[in-house]
């Protein structure tokens, strides 16, 4: 009994020291698991950040012959104010690939408009410092995946999507995984600076989390107020007339939870979003 006692403990010590004697090499064997269903932020290749790299073995390549950033508006160029749809695909996919994506102005290289997972089946979004739209578990089967932004509502001149994607060995580990990057550039439209003139509004959460509205001249007909999550989710909806010049406070309900949310203001004659964290 003694012995088996014995040598259960050193098969057991054997274990343990394999395991965490290379935790690296662990790690990186499985991140591929790991982020089926989305990579950690702050993997696009944009500046201040890495890539896909940092958890998959194989090497960076220049994506720009092999994937492409396609949208419905003119002349590579955005409106303010205007959501467009976008598509992000690839030419050398195989059967498991994975992205992340983020937008950002060309000043502070800070988020810039609001971006918005319109497939929630193959993408998601995640925040931190910045907004990332990810490939989900179902999403890494694709070579294409489909999303939303909106411009912001002022000029802030040229925006970038930076992407990093990775083309898979689809053998549930890293070797021979093969990371890209790539960049996609938009530039206001002509007509960015006189949209930029329309009145702006103040919102934004008061000390008791209450939603805060004022603008100098609100229509007379029912505004619409709602509060989306990043995935695009509904959380809160309500209709009030809005009074101009004073401070107007939506109630919210105390079963929100702390995040960043996408407040949406319409009524026949206003329409606009602001992404604010509650």
């Amino acid at each position: 009994m003694k012995k088996n006692i014995v040598l259960l403990m050193i098969l057991t010590g054997f274990a343990i020291f394999s395991v965490t004697s290379n935790p690296h090499q662990i790690t990186k064997k499985y991140a591929a698991v790991i982020n089926s269903g989305g990579a950690p932020s702050g993997k696009t290749g944009a500046p201040g950040e890495g890539n896909c790299a940092s958890c998959h073995s194989g090497n960076v390549n220049d994506g720009s012959a092999t994937s492409s950033i396609t949208f419905n508006g003119n002349n590579n160029q955005y409106d303010v104010g205007i959501t467009y749809d976008f598509s992000l695909s690839i030419s050398n996919g195989s059967s498991k690939n994975g992205f992340q994506l983020v937008i950002l102005d060309s000043l502070q290289n800070n988020d810039v408009g609001m971006l918005i997972a319109s497939d929630l089946v193959n993408t998601q979004i995640n925040a931190n410092n910045r907004t990332y739209l990810n490939h989900t578990s179902s999403g890494n089967t694709q070579n294409s995946w489909n999303f939303q932004w909106t411009a912001p509502s002022t000029d802030v001149g040229p925006v970038t999507i930076y992407y990093a994607y990775n083309v898979t060995n689809a053998m549930n580990n890293t070797a021979g995984d093969q990371i890209f990057l790539g960049s996609h550039t938009l530039y206001p439209s002509n007509t960015a600076n006189i949209a930029a003139e329309a009145p702006v509004f103040s919102c934004y959460f008061n000390e008791v989390n209450n939603l805060i509205l004022q603008k100098e001249s609100w229509s007379n007909s029912p505004s619409f107020i709602n509060l989306f999550d990043l995935n695009g989710k509904l959380i809160f909806h309500r209709e009030v007339i809005l009074q101009p010049g004073i401070l107007n406070e939506i109630l919210l309900p105390n079963t929100i939870k702390s995040g960043m949310y996408i407040v949406s203001v319409e009524s026949d004659s206003f329409n606009e979003k602001r992404k604010l964290f509650f």
